[in-house]
């Protein structure tokens, strides 16, 4: 979005304040096909209302309309109900007919031109349920489908004013980067969305947890958090996985579960991937599908309208497709791999598969400054394997040996970087070139050096799949050190026996 569009949709949604209470008195609408298929199951002759809980469960239109029902009808003195599966044995099978036919469709609810953000934020809730549900599980939550049922109900401050004032929602999605989604909501609502989460969950009686969701105080209880928690990564998921504020929050999440980041990591990858299997929403894009984008992709967060064809792509995009493939096939092959077995994976994709002039690997021993070729490939490449590096006189590797990272050197900045490069590496490497360092068990033991001589130079997207594909060999050797680990305790044993 250009700053012109910002600041004239930030001056439409001002010019038009949003009445909160009338927004609270309008209905959250269900996708149809849902509506459709659980009016279909309470019409059969073998219903069974497990079926037809499981459908309410992932959309959260059907979820509120039969909270609010059954809850409405309990009165204010006792505990809202929060678990689908009690609320449809307390209404009935007609009762739970009647509450879902009167609901409106989304499809005939939302603007044509709004339908596939307000579809967007409706798989988000469904990816943010499914994660809060297995760690309610990690946990040994007494009730994991609560969380997982809340968690879907969370994003509801968003989605009604997506539905019911799309201007003002562009305003506050243009103003979030900069302001954060809390502030950037009070200057367009004149109230944040946690504020209008509670008033929607006082006027709709739903579930006493969700109220502390929207309650900041109460994260230090472990469900609201861990149902914050999962908001926020599906939030951040759409915009990428590989991108900073992602891997902060995955960070967190792994401190709130008390496992390592790296299984944390997979874990969270395994159920995005188990969510968009159990059935996504019809034209949004998955959280597993976003898996294959590259951290330098740009990713649209605004409303679009859905294409009524896919355009036939360009060779760039083709390109892209191709490179994203090859780094998903890599990284299966280095999963738990061997020392060998990453050296000789690693180096034939950077020459084969991502087209770079010569690679190397340079191997660095216990307690040594001195790197030294150990693979070595590509036209030209007997430079490289006459070459020795010495860390210990050169800031620019001793700095880069401090922790697995990366560095580029291109025309855009060889004169910046070449007095502090060694004489014989600087004879030995291209023009541009990229360097990034490998460790294992929490040492450095190396370096994958890339260079290419092509006229496009060393560009952003090759630099990309760099550092892409080496984090992959670091992802590799961490494993496969913890696995080692594991698995020692058990030899030690055996061979005592």
């Amino acid at each position: 979005m250009s700053a012109a569009a910002v600041q004239s949709t930030a001056r439409s949604a001002a010019s038009s304040p949003v009445d909160l209470k009338a927004l609270c008195e309008r209905v959250l609408p269900a996708l149809s096909a849902q509506k459709k298929a659980c009016i279909e199951l309470l019409a059969g002759d073998n219903c069974t209302l497990s079926e037809v809980v499981e459908r309410i469960s992932t959309d959260p239109g059907l979820t509120v309309a039969v909270l609010q029902t059954v809850n409405r009808k309990r009165g204010e003195q006792r505990t809202r109900i929060a678990s689908i599966d009690s609320a449809a044995n307390l209404l009935g099978q007609t009762r739970l007919r009647a509450c879902i036919e009167k609901l409106p469709e989304l499809e005939k609810t939302c603007r044509a031109t709004d339908l596939p953000t307000v579809l967007m934020l409706w798989e988000r809730q469904r990816h943010a349920a499914a994660q809060a549900g297995y760690w309610a599980q990690l946990r040994e939550d007494k009730s994991p489908s609560e969380c997982r049922i809340v968690a879907s109900c969370a994003g509801l401050p968003e989605l009604m004013t997506c539905l019911y004032h799309p201007e003002t929602y562009r305003a506050v999605l243009a103003r979030q980067n900069a302001h954060g989604s809390q502030a950037a909501s009070r200057q367009a609502l004149g109230t944040g969305f946690s504020e209008l989460g509670r008033r929607l969950v006082q006027r709709w009686r739903l579930p006493e947890l969700l109220d502390d969701v929207f309650r900041p105080e109460r994260y230090e209880f472990y469900r609201p958090l861990g149902i914050m928690l999962a908001g926020e990564l599906a939030r951040h998921v759409d915009t990428g996985w590989y991108r900073s504020p992602t891997v902060a929050c995955l960070e967190v999440i792994a401190e709130y579960l008390g496992w390592p980041y790296d299984r944390c990591v997979e874990m969270v990858h395994q159920v995005a991937v188990r969510c968009a299997r159990d059935g996504g929403v019809p034209g949004a894009v998955t959280a597993a599908a976003r898996l294959v984008q590259l951290p330098g992709e740009v990713v649209i967060t605004g409303v679009v309208p859905l294409a009524p064809a896919p355009p036939e792509r360009s060779r760039a995009e083709q390109q892209q497709a191709h490179l994203q493939a090859k780094l998903l096939q890599v990284k299966q092959q280095l999963h738990r791999a061997d020392l060998r077995t990453v050296l000789n994976v690693t180096m034939s994709a950077l020459s084969k598969e991502f087209a770079f002039s010569r690679c190397a690997f340079f191997t660095l021993a216990r307690g040594e400054t001195k790197m030294q070729p150990r693979v070595v490939l590509g036209a030209g490449a007997a430079a490289l394997q006459q070459l020795e590096i010495d860390a210990g006189k050169s800031k620019v590797f001793a700095r880069l040996l401090q922790k697995p990272q990366s560095l580029l050197v291109n025309a855009g900045n060889r004169a910046r970087y070449a007095p502090h490069l060694p004489g014989a590496f600087k004879a030995a490497c291209a023009e541009s070139f990229a360097c990034m360092s490998v460790f294992a068990n929490d040492r450095p033991i190396g370096m994958v050096y890339a260079d290419r001589h092509t006229a496009d130079s060393f560009g952003a997207e090759h630099y990309t799949c760099f550092k892409t594909l080496c984090s992959l060999v670091n992802q590799s050797l961490r494993e496969s050190v913890a696995q080692a680990q594991a698995a020692a305790p058990e030899r030690r044993q055996a061979g005592s026996g």
